[in-house]
């Protein structure tokens, strides 16, 4: 078991190792004259936890996570009762302080969202010290419960890194050695577990983006033996997205969102840094399409959804259904076109060149809007 400093007035009586595995002590507390028993996980990996690779991090790591306590969802399932939308993004103190989230809802909300219709409890926490953070999740860790964490930033990633630094990308971590200072984890983009340093896990987690995460952020799920029948939470999770994007609460949501992005995007260089904003459309442009996936795969997560409708419509027998995911397979391809324009803004050289870049951008998002809002009206009233 190793070597264990001690405080003074404490002695090792004895040691050992649990059933399971886990090491144990049994320490003697000399001015107390009590004996106390204590558990050290020094190692820890949760075995049988089922895996997928798959196209989006953050939903894999849920649906891998559903799948160990028994609810083996598709990833395009997965996607379904988390939800598609758009969010048009605009907040003075965020850099740049205009931007467009097409794709999914943001994973919290999305997490959320999940955990509603399935009756599990979730709590995210974020903000706090990486001793703090690390300590939680061992814990859970300890508890057989795995883990997901994220965002984290892509650069760090040291078995797959990116070249820049993205603040996008969701794990499953599985597993921890104290010895070897490692993380055992999923990654969607693998089919078989990874492995990282500590010192890249912390340097990985140390996110902060304004208006957007904080420090050290995981995701607590408690997730129910028995859950509702997915025919219910097929309709149910269908009539939210309706709701959500036809019918927003808020004018930067949904169909509605888009038309104002629409009408606003060509004016964003006259709002915005100039090196900041090509910063983060190209951010965007990988958002919507990237790199490693084809096109077909991507598309703002609208061919994903495609595919739960289609799934969907077999399950619910409403041939609405899908005709409603043709409509979604075209938004994906009016989306893909939108991050090639917005990558084609990284090589112009004058502002009026950015702008004719970003009405064509524009339109396209306009051209969307209207096809989405079909796809959805096709949905109201499941």
């Amino acid at each position: 078991m190793g070597e264990f400093p001690l405080a003074v007035n404490y002695q090792l009586r004895r040691s050992g190792v649990l059933n399971d595995g886990v090491p144990f002590l049994f320490i003697y507390n000399v001015k107390k004259n009590i004996m106390i028993r204590g558990e050290v996980y020094m190692k820890r990996v949760i075995e049988n936890v089922p895996h997928c690779k798959g196209n989006v991090c953050f939903i894999v790591s849920l649906r891998d996570l559903f799948a160990y306590h028994g609810h083996d969802f598709s990833e395009a399932i997965m996607c379904g009762l988390g939800g598609i939308s758009f969010f048009y993004f605009k907040f003075k103190r965020a850099e740049p302080p205009v931007q467009i989230f097409p794709g999914y809802l943001e994973p919290r909300r999305f997490y959320g969202k999940v955990a509603s219709l399935t009756s599990a409890k979730y709590q995210y926490k974020y903000g706090v010290k990486f001793d703090y953070a690390w300590r939680k999740v061992k814990e859970n860790i300890d508890r057989n419960i795995p883990m997901i964490i994220g965002p984290l930033d892509m650069f760090y990633l040291s078995f797959a890194p990116l070249p820049v630094h993205v603040v996008m990308h969701y794990i499953l971590l599985i597993g921890y050695d104290d010895n070897k200072r490692e993380i055992d984890l999923y990654d969607s983009r693998f089919e078989e577990a990874q492995k990282m340093s500590y010192d890249d896990l912390e340097r990985a987690w140390n996110v902060e983006a304004k208006g957007w995460c904080r420090p050290h952020p995981f995701h607590v799920f408690t997730i129910p033996k028995a859950i509702p029948p997915l025919e219910d939470l097929l309709v149910k999770t269908i009539k939210d997205s309706v709701r959500l994007n036809i019918r927003p609460p808020i004018k930067s949501l949904g169909v509605l969102g888009e038309r104002n992005a629409a009408k606003e995007i060509p004016d964003w260089p006259d709002w915005c840094d100039r090196e900041v904003l090509s910063q983060n459309l190209m951010f965007t442009a990988k958002m919507i399409l990237p790199e490693g996936f084809e096109p077909q795969q991507c598309g703002a997560g609208r061919f994903l959804y495609a595919i739960f409708l289609r799934a969907a419509a077999k399950h619910l027998k409403v041939p609405a259904l899908d005709e409603s995911a043709t409509f979604f397979a075209e938004a994906g391809h009016g989306w893909n076109k939108v991050s090639g324009i917005f990558e084609r803004t990284s090589t112009s050289e004058t502002k009026q060149e950015l702008k004719t870049l970003l009405r064509e951008a524009a339109e396209t998002i306009s051209q969307i809007s209207d096809i989405e809002e079909r796809a959805f009206r096709l949905l109201d009233g499941i």
